[in-house]
């Protein structure tokens, strides 16, 4: 999967599988982003302050929730 549009300084990826999506987190725009596992569909999960940089990000399928932490 190559996404371009929208990311400056992606750091960590994560997949969950079951979802068919792969998030990961942007250390320059201080966001989580998610797409499809073909690369469609590109969505904003999580937008940080210019304080805040989410770094490494973890899929509970089971629980269906993203857990990530901060380097801020």
């Amino acid at each position: 999967v190559v996404v371009s549009a929208g990311t400056q300084f992606p750091v960590r990826l994560a997949v969950a599988e079951n979802e068919g999506k792969l998030y990961w987190t942007d250390d320059g725009a201080h966001k989580i982003f998610r797409t499809n596992l073909d690369g469609s569909n590109l969505q904003t999960v999580y937008t940080g302050s210019s304080s805040e940089y989410p770094y490494a990000l973890v899929v509970d399928e089971n629980e269906g929730k993203l857990y990530w932490t901060d380097s801020g």
